[in-house]
């Protein structure tokens, strides 16, 4: 998925200190990040594939 900041990255998965999360490939010309829930929700969104019930709020 683009970086919807730059336009110019993709998103990938990362390991943290407190977890996995979503980061712009792009580091450190773009500092984006979002929740992994978030990601995962905005992926299956693309994708045309709703889950009913899932919030991606935390």
């Amino acid at each position: 998925m683009k970086c919807s900041k730059c336009g110019f990255g993709n998103m990938k998965i990362k390991a943290g200190q407190y977890g996995l999360f979503a980061a712009c490939d792009n580091f450190p010309r773009c500092r984006n990040t979002m929740k992994l829930n978030k990601f995962l929700y905005e992926v299956l969104k693309s994708e045309g594939i709703n889950i009913y019930g899932w919030r991606h709020e935390c």
